[in-house]
């Protein structure tokens, strides 16, 4: 398969992260894929953020300051500068694997870029002990099996999340009260237009710390769905026409666990049809 090296922008949102940036950046410059445009908006940090940032002389970075305004005030901004046929979104406290960018850049041509999600697995990373954030990620019509099942836990972390670019512009700009956890509406907004994909492998780590939103007890999930995400949620869905509310409750049992981890020892099976494209999906794209 002949590789028609899509640019892939990138979308950097920092706030205070000056001591993590610099090993999101260097993971994102040591890409075996050179097609790609790193966006960075700085949050108004206070700390020695735009010191690190600066530091970069890169043509293939560019840079916005604003002052606080949350993280979906600063997707936003990003947005509107990327020039990307796919746009991949990185957490500053993060990092990728090097063959990150490849692998989704060959699944985005062998979808032939009919799918609204590509995502794929993440280590957590925690004082140097990893584990896997999921072992099983779906495949299909994630907004089809929300609505039967009431189902919501379908994705990773922003770190492991990938979009056409033309979905992305069906639904930015994004409410700005999403001060944190901006990809929970990207991600239950954007899989109405289309299929989720999700690649079979671990392509980057989600940094487990004091200030990240997973496995944090100060974050309470229960308000964040009930009071912002899903109202949120259902206003769009009832602007595109989707004949489709959440009802505040109903998803209670699914908030409280909104991001599982599935550790090695218990591992669910993969349903035979799923094995089957994936192997030859990884034999096409000879990964």
């Amino acid at each position: 398969m002949s590789l028609q090296s899509p640019l892939v922008s990138i979308i950097m949102c920092n706030y205070n992260y000056g001591r993590f940036i610099a090993e999101a950046i260097e993971s994102v410059l040591a890409q075996t894929y050179p097609n790609f445009e790193l966006i960075i908006v700085d949050d108004g940090s206070n700390d020695n953020s735009r010191e690190v940032i600066t530091s970069y002389r890169n043509s293939k970075i560019q840079t916005i300051f604003q002052e606080n305004e949350g993280q979906a005030a600063a997707f936003n901004a990003a947005f509107m500068l990327a020039q990307g046929e796919i746009i991949s979104f990185l957490d500053s406290d993060d990092w990728w694997k090097p063959e990150k960018l490849q692998t989704v850049a060959r699944w985005h041509e062998f979808l032939k870029q009919d799918y609204a999600i590509l995502q794929h697995g993440l280590e957590i990373w925690d004082q140097g002990q990893t584990r896997p954030y999921k072992i099983v990620l779906p495949v299909g019509d994630c907004f089809a099996e929300m609505q039967h099942s009431n189902r919501i836990n379908f994705f990773v972390p922003t770190s492991g999340l990938s979009f056409p670019k033309t979905m992305l512009e069906q639904i930015f700009p994004i409410p700005t009260i999403f001060r944190i956890a901006a990809d929970a509406y990207i991600m239950r907004t954007t899989f109405v237009f289309g299929k989720v994909y999700s690649i079979p492998d671990s392509l980057g780590y989600y940094r487990k710390h004091n200030n990240a939103v997973f496995e944090n007890n100060d974050f309470n999930a229960n308000a964040f769905f009930n009071e912002m995400l899903f109202p949120a949620l259902n206003e769009f869905y009832r602007i595109k026409g989707f004949d489709y509310q959440i009802k505040q409750n109903q998803h209670a049992t699914q908030v409280a666990s909104a991001r599982p981890v599935v550790t090695k020892s218990h591992k669910p099976e993969v349903p035979n049809p799923m094995l089957r494209f994936l192997s030859r999906v990884k034999h096409k794209l000879r990964i």
